[in-house]
């Protein structure tokens, strides 16, 4: 085999192990298209369960943080303040996924509360399908990225996040950027990758028949 034909056999295995994953995202609200707003019992797709509601606010300061608070310490846009208001204990936001069976990766941003005066944190139930998890954040944190890994059968999913635990019913964590992204999506090569390899496997065959063709001259 000459350098020209190994130098093509090269290249084309190096397209064909190295795949480019392709990204099913299923589901994602950043709430940014619900305006600030108090006793919410809808928030873009989520609602609210068992008679709670939640705030919408501005996630850089808007005389609902505190004085001290560093804007854009948080998120841009607005984000889901779960205390709610009037008084309401813990809101609790849902929603249903249809997805297909297979598994999943849950993805948002949580962080505690930003107001003045409140320091003993806040704790939020995240659950998805029979997966539930707790998440603990203390008061004045800035937002971290989180995520659950869970399986879907077919069936509608169930979306819940939940405040269990604050100070006050007024007062809750924060959440942000909720996704939903398939996990065991199959490698499929991009279509320039897909061009390449085809071109170099052309290529292949043209010098083999050239070849051939000289040995039989």
């Amino acid at each position: 085999m000459n350098i020209k034909m190994l130098s093509l056999v090269v290249i084309a295995a190096g397209l064909t192990s190295a795949p480019v994953f392709a990204v099913t995202t299923s589901f994602q609200e950043n709430f940014d298209g619900v305006g600030n707003s108090l006793s919410l019992q809808t928030v873009g797709q989520f609602s609210t369960i068992n008679g709670t509601n939640v705030d919408v606010i501005d996630a850089n300061g808007d005389g609902y943080f505190d004085a001290g608070h560093t804007p854009g310490a948080l998120e841009s846009g607005h984000v889901v303040d779960l205390g709610g208001s009037g008084g309401n204990p813990f809101g609790q936001l849902q929603t249903s996924v249809d997805l297909a069976a297979g598994n999943y990766l849950l993805s948002f941003d949580l962080a505690g509360s930003q107001r003045a005066g409140y320091t003993t944190g806040t704790t939020t139930s995240v659950s998805v399908g029979n997966v539930t998890e707790s998440f603990s954040q203390l008061s004045y944190a800035a937002a971290s990225a989180y995520q659950i890994s869970f399986s879907s059968n077919g069936t509608p999913t169930v979306l819940n996040f939940s405040l269990v635990d604050s100070q006050n019913g007024n007062v809750g964590s924060l959440l942000d950027n909720v996704s939903i992204v398939k996990s065991n999506t199959s490698p499929t090569p991009e279509p320039n990758s897909l061009f390449l390899l085809g071109s170099g496997f052309a290529a292949l065959a043209g010098l083999a028949r050239r070849k051939f063709a000289a040995r039989n001259a």
